[in-house]
């Protein structure tokens, strides 16, 4: 298996074959032991005009003597021209070192002048090499714009050689071989290729002198599926996603690892126990991985049983694939890592119609696993997004889920603030409806105290109300004499309670005290002193309630009660004197008329509240719509940052007038009234007033009015019976609810074509799903896996939108393409290429028994072309896009 990673690379080292190389003792493996011991994977010697060690090196590498790990890529650094230009030659490694050793020589290089820095090829001589070895060594200009750097040159001098060589990659050490590249580029001197870096191997007390001690000083990732001279063209034909330069880590931080994942990703998959499937142990890239086969060779069983060896809530008979073709016993075993920190093993057993799971990480079994969360999205799956926003469905839009899942959690402080408004909302609606209620019963009260005071008018003038006042006067002044004095007594009472415990505490205080009474005489003096005082003052309090209690009795016998007595005699009288025919006596009116004039002052108050309650309603209402908003601008963040070529996103706040009209129509119960419900939503959501519709409409509710149903009804043409339908709901109390009915925001996608921009519910099939796998692509972090999305795509769009999403994103989320299509894997330089075939015995298999491979390794690119129509053209795009050495 050969998944495409990350490789350390030093790709400019000397060996005591060079003049300047300090240590002419140092051996091969002392050597190769150093460029190890420094942490590198790959090193290029390139000795000044000298091949002269890399036979030792070859012959230490092919014997069972060198244990060391570690590519050498053999080269020399040659001088050019009469300047003596310095240009790194870099030899493919199927050539033999005596094939190598020969062309130096025929340089005119002859083994005595080897290492000789006064000796230098002509530009003609360089051609020759071209031409002879041409698709078998990378020419590099070495230290571009230091000492002896092509950089130096003028630029007549540097295109002459654009015309028999390319350079794949330029070396660089310094911000100023940066910026004469840039210049050299702009001025079109050279093309545009990949900028590397190499240590030069110096020594630690003499930069100038070259030593074991300085491999790594400076160096290149590099990423390939091995460490071949192939997979070093395919990292300058891609130097943007596949080379990575030591200036540039400078800025990173020099500590920088590619190969450390951050993002959660699928390491890989063990399937036994298929029917039509060998057993297979398949590992990963944390990047693209791209599945490719022959129909019927098991490409969509293999990604199901990612998603049904993952979910465990997910049941056997909803993963048809699965059901049919694993057997009583068979096992999905899926590795998924968090990142390069957890690894977690989740192994899934059929067991009749059922799975059962056991999960593991590195310390072993584990009982509450983590949630193992995967993008999963097959031909239907893409088509759906765009149906789903169309359909009567009510269910959340499926791209406004996708938008929210990647900002989860930014959206919670939003979304419980929405829920609180909504909560608000109906709390005041219901206590504004509560008083409405009450308060219906104002206007008949009004009419009965306006036909009371009538009755009692007549009776004034009999003096019946004068009498009834001073009489109340003097009730009331006695009860509320005698209530006066009793409750100054229990006030006196409560004093004394209090001053008894009081007396008591410090009795307890003074006890104590007297176990040692010459330690504690000062404060035995002043608890005693304490103690007399409260017993003074409950005393002096009890002698209080005496005397309350005498001038009650005196009160009790007082002339006040007698004259009380004598005006409600009076009172009584002149009341059974004065009758009115037919209407109860002159009390109860009295009485009801009091009750009545309590209530109407009670209703009035209330009434008054309902203005308040209706005013912040209003306030209410203008602060839930603006957490609507709040939720929309979130979102609308969240889209900006999403970088998509060929696509056009935008949100518009509450406009989904579909979806908001199929809720309706659903909170009323009803499939029919279709037009007349999408005439009312299309009005409430009208976004040329700034949503004021939608707010009224949401004050009529909470208010329970008819208005707002009144006022439109003429004006949208709604049918009477529809009407009636929305007052029926008023009527019964269960208006209010439509406040839970929130309107979605409504995404907008639209596909650039040239200058064109064109809706995508106006596309073609294939121009739909390349817009939506390009929102797929870029949205969200978790793992994604496309099965065989671009049946209805040409190679235009699947390039032109596809291929550019999956290289801008792969660095930041796993993606898992099943696919037909040569220019997915291809273009899309997939770090994992997994090609799928029917074995002798007719079951699924590994092609060649390769589990994985890169386009770089021949039985990766020659299945590619065989099984795959149009995989030659594919190869020859992704050269012609670059260029060719």
């Amino acid at each position: 298996m050969a998944l495409a990673k990350w490789y350390k690379i030093d790709f400019h080292t000397h060996t005591p074959a060079s003049n300047c190389f300090g240590d002419k003792s140092v051996t091969p493996i002392q050597w190769l032991t150093a460029a190890k011991d420094a942490g590198l994977d790959a090193v290029v010697i390139t000795d000044h005009n000298s091949v002269g060690f890399i036979s030792k090196i070859d012959e230490i590498q092919k014997s069972d003597d060198s244990k060391v790990d570690i590519k050498v890529f053999y080269g020399i650094e040659l001088c050019v021209s009469a300047d003596f230009t310095h240009m790194i030659i870099i030899f493919d490694d199927k050539l033999s070192v005596t094939r190598i050793e020969d062309t130096v020589i025929s340089l005119g290089l002859k083994r005595d002048d080897w290492a000789d820095t006064t000796k230098s090829i002509t530009e003609d001589q360089l051609k020759s090499l071209c031409n002879e070895l041409r698709g078998q060594i990378f020419v590099i200009p070495a230290h571009f714009a230091s000492e002896k750097g092509l950089g130096q040159s003028n630029i007549n001098e540097i295109k002459k050689y654009k015309e028999f060589v390319t350079f794949p990659a330029i070396e660089v050490r310094t911000s100023e071989d940066v910026r004469e590249y840039n210049n050299k580029v702009r001025n079109d001197a050279i093309l545009p290729a990949a900028l590397i870096t190499g240590s030069d191997n110096p020594s630690d007390k003499n930069a100038s002198v070259h030593s074991i001690e300085g491999f790594g000083k400076a160096f290149t990732w590099v990423k390939m599926s091995e460490l071949t001279f192939e997979g070093l063209r395919q990292v300058f034909l891609d130097y943007e996603h596949r080379c990575i330069n030591y200036l540039q880590l400078q800025e990173m931080g020099i500590e920088y690892d590619p190969n450390t994942i951050t993002h959660n990703y699928v390491e890989g998959i063990n399937l036994s126990g298929f029917s039509h499937i060998e057993d297979i142990k398949m590992r990963f890239s944390p990047y693209l991985n791209c599945i490719v086969g022959g129909r019927g060779t098991g490409k969509s069983t293999l990604v199901e049983s990612i998603r049904c060896g993952l979910d465990s809530s997910k049941l056997l008979s909803e993963c048809a694939l699965i059901d049919n073709t694993l057997q009583e016993g068979g096992t999905i075993e899926t590795f998924f890592d968090f990142g390069s920190t957890e690894k977690y093993g989740v192994k899934c057993i059929r067991s009749k119609k059922n799975k059962s799971f056991t999960y593991e990480n590195e310390t072993g079994e584990v009982d509450n696993p983590p949630e193992f969360k995967i993008d999963f999205y097959g031909q239907k799956d893409i088509y759906n997004l765009i149906d789903q926003e169309k359909s009567d469905s009510t269910d959340k839009s499926p791209l406004l889920k996708m938008i929210d899942e990647i900002i989860q959690s930014k959206l919670y402080s939003t979304t419980d603030e929405i829920s609180k408004a909504v909560s608000e909302l109906l709390r005041l609606s219901s206590e504004y409806l509560d008083i409405v209620k009450k308060t219906k019963d104002l206007a008949s009260i009004k009419t009965e105290i306006t036909k009371d005071e009538s009755l009692l008018s007549r009776f004034k003038a009999s003096g019946l109300e004068e009498k009834r006042k001073r009489y109340e006067c003097i009730d009331q002044g006695i009860k509320l004499t005698r209530k006066n004095a009793l409750n100054y007594k229990q006030y006196l009472q409560t004093i004394i309670d209090s001053f008894r415990q009081k007396s008591n505490e410090y009795g307890l205080t003074l006890a104590r005290l007297s176990d040692d009474k010459k330690l504690n005489a000062d404060a035995i003096i002043l608890i005693d002193s304490l103690l007399k005082s409260c017993d003074t003052i409950i005393d002096t309090l009890l002698t209080e309630q005496q005397t309350i209690d005498t001038q009650i009795n005196t009160f009790e016998s007082a002339n006040i009660h007698d004259k009380k007595l004598e005006l409600e005699s009076e009172y009584l009288e002149l009341v059974n004197t004065v009758k009115v025919t037919g209407v109860e006596n002159i009390q109860t009116i009295q009485n009801r008329l009091q009750e009545n004039r309590q209530r109407k002052t009670e209703l009035e108050a209330l009434q008054e509240q309902s203005k308040i309650l209706l005013e912040q309603l209003k306030t209410q209402i203008d602060q839930f719509v603006s957490k609507l908003f709040e939720l929309t601008q979130k979102r609308k963040d969240a889209i900006d940052e999403i970088k998509t070529e060929g696509i056009k996103i935008s949100i518009m706040p509450i406009s989904n007038i579909v979806k908001w009209k199929n809720c309706l129509q659903k909170e009323f119960g009803r499939t029919t009234f279709e037009e007349d419900f999408m005439k009312i939503s299309e009005y409430i959501l009208c976004k040329e007033n700034n949503y004021e519709n939608y707010k009224a409409f949401l004050l009529s509710i909470l208010t329970s009015e008819e208005n707002i149903i009144n006022n439109i009804s003429a004006e949208l043409s709604l049918q009477p019976r529809f009407v009636t339908l929305w007052k029926d709901k008023a009527l019964n109390g269960t208006l209010s609810s439509l406040v839970n009915v929130i309107p979605e925001d409504k995404i907008e996608i639209k596909i650039i074509q040239d200058t064109e921009e064109i809706d995508i519910n106006a596309g073609s099939p294939g121009q739909k799903c390349a817009a939506l796998l390009t929102l797929i692509l870029n949205i969200g972090d978790n793992p994604l896996i496309i099965d065989q999305p671009e049946d209805d795509l040409d190679n235009s769009l699947i390039y032109n939108l596809v291929v550019k999403s999956i290289r801008e994103m792969k660095n930041r989320r796993q993606i898992i393409i099943v696919t037909h299509n040569p220019n997915i894997p291809v273009l899309g330089d997939a770090e994992g290429i997994i090609i799928l075939e029917r074995n002798k015995k007719g079951k699924v298999d590994f092609r060649g028994r390769k589990k994985a491979g890169c386009i770089e390794e021949k039985l990766i690119r020659t299945g590619i072309c065989e099984i795959m129509e149009g995989g030659e053209a594919a190869f020859k795009k992704r050269e012609e896009k670059y260029h060719t050495y």
